[in-house]
């Protein structure tokens, strides 16, 4: 089910709101600067590893979402461990 022009018009609102709000030094402004990027190219709202369709639901939860729920589910579990920080 693709997004429909109102679903996308609420992201992208919910995005550039976001944008405003966030330090320019902060990687969650790239993803909104690529989510933002993927509404004007009619990329936006499918998963980077499946293919499918995200829900509404979850983009309106999560704009910058770039997988569905099982992918990321997925990616989570097999990359955890690699996403810790910085070690003394």
């Amino acid at each position: 089910m693709a997004l429909m022009r109102e679903e996308k018009a609420v992201i992208e609102e919910e995005l550039r709101t976001r944008e405003r709000e966030l330090d320019p030094d902060d990687d969650e402004l790239c993803a909104v600067g690529r989510a933002i990027e993927a509404i004007r190219e009619g990329e936006y709202g499918h998963c980077t590893d499946c293919g499918a369709d995200i829900p509404f639901e979850r983009l309106r939860a999560q704009p910058t979402a770039l997988r569905c729920a099982r992918c990321e589910a997925l990616f989570e579990k097999n990359f955890a461990s690699q996403q810790r920080g910085p070690t003394l």
